[in-house]
């Protein structure tokens, strides 16, 4: 199991080294934290991480997360943590994280933020507008059993009409037909 706070620097990562991205945004980081928890519980039923939510003005916020990037504002957080390496992920962790990125990376942050406003969400059932409240690991994992699965990366190329190619590493991540190349020839 990972950490909140190691989630939160793979997806600042990966929005960092997007040359076309705008950045990512305390707000935008807290809601890909949620998407990425509860869809870590659908597909394993077990949580990613044990940091816990809130239900916030505008959503599901990690507190500690919140106030560790509280610094920048709305502007986009400029680095990740020292010592962040993606490979303290898990080939599944990653794989999720990935799916994640690809799949809520295409809405606007706004757009986001009404995903987890809906009415049968788990912030609408915890939200008072008087206190932040805890929103439960066991809500998450209702809510997200009960959505339809997010796709795998594996899953879209099995639908699509490029050809199949499935190659791995020994660490079980997926070769592109130029890494598999290369590993030949070492």
């Amino acid at each position: 199991m990972t950490s909140a706070g190691c989630v939160a620097n793979f997806f600042i990562d990966l929005a960092n080294n997007d040359e076309y991205g705008d950045g990512m945004t305390n707000m935008r980081l807290n809601k890909l934290l949620f998407f990425a928890q509860g869809h870590y519980y659908a597909r394993t039923g077990q949580p990613l991480f044990n940091d816990d939510f809130e239900a916030w003005t505008y959503g599901p916020v990690v507190a500690d997360i919140y106030r560790r990037y509280n610094l920048y504002g709305r502007h986009p957080i400029e680095k990740v943590d020292a010592g962040y390496t993606c490979k303290t992920f898990s080939p599944d962790e990653l794989d999720l994280l990935l799916d994640v990125a690809r799949e809520y990376g295409k809405y606007s942050t706004s757009e986001l933020v009404k995903f987890t406003h809906t009415d049968d969400s788990p912030w609408a059932s915890s939200y008072h507008s008087s206190a932040s409240q805890a929103i439960t690991k066991s809500q998450i994992k209702e809510y997200f059993m009960s959505l339809r699965k997010l796709e795998t990366f594996d899953d879209l190329l099995l639908h699509s009409n490029i050809p199949l190619y499935d190659k791995r590493s020994d660490d079980g991540y997926l070769l592109l037909p130029r890494d598999d190349r290369d590993r030949a020839r070492s």
